[in-house]
């Protein structure tokens, strides 16, 4: 697959990429702002067509699906952590937590909330509105967010990039105690590639090409 934009006609922002996600494997991309890497994460999770290629999930064009299939997908099957928390400022944590679940109809429990909360650390702000938290706390509100649904993978693009080193070394490595516990693919792009310490597979992006690493 390619990501070309039309405003630049000889920019590829992704040149001719492969790539392949297994089932709950732990998937980190690093590269320097600019590298292609969240154009790469965009286009795995449904939100940013390809300009060439296929995006296969389950065995099926992601992008040849119609909207409705496409957005149950990414509302029941992905889960999406961004760098910058994407909280919304008026509702509590407890509503942000479970916004998901509106889009989807699926059936939420309080008690689904408060553990996910209880595991994360912020069962004390679900009263909270999120400009009570500091950022620490709002990305693992996100993170909270991106799990209430039980997704297959989760999308995390640079979910650290905001916080200090303390911070940033618990959302790491939650996200990776998290996944590993429930069976849950990971895809994260960052500009550390030491984030995660025990990826199953390590990928650098530059310039729009991405090359494995390690695995």
């Amino acid at each position: 697959m390619t990501k070309r934009y039309s405003n630049y006609e000889s920019f590829f922002a992704l040149k001719p990429t492969s790539l392949t996600v297994d089932s709950g494997t732990i998937n980190v991309i690093y590269g320097k702002s600019g590298s292609g890497k969240s154009t790469l994460l965009n286009i795995l999770g449904g939100m940013d067509a390809p300009t060439q290629g296929k995006v296969m999930f389950e065995n099926k064009d992601l992008y040849q699906l119609n909207d409705k299939e496409q957005s149950m997908i990414r509302g029941k099957r992905f889960g999406f952590v961004f760098q910058f928390f994407h909280l919304i400022p008026e509702l509590s944590v407890y509503d942000n937590i479970s916004l998901p679940t509106q889009f989807t109809k699926e059936p939420l429990e309080e008690k689904d909330i408060v553990t996910i909360a209880k595991t994360l650390g912020v069962e004390q702000r679900l009263t909270s509105l999120p400009s009570t938290l500091s950022g620490g706390e709002q990305q693992l509100v996100a993170v909270a967010r991106a799990l209430i649904n039980h997704p297959d993978i989760i999308f995390a693009d640079e979910p650290t990039g905001n916080l200090d080193s303390y911070n940033s070394s618990k959302v790491s490595e939650l996200l990776e105690t998290l996944c590993k516990e429930r069976d849950v693919t990971l895809v994260l792009v960052t500009h550390d590639k030491d984030l995660i310490q025990s990826p199953d597979n390590l990928y650098q992006m530059e310039d729009g090409n991405l090359q494995l690493i390690r695995k």
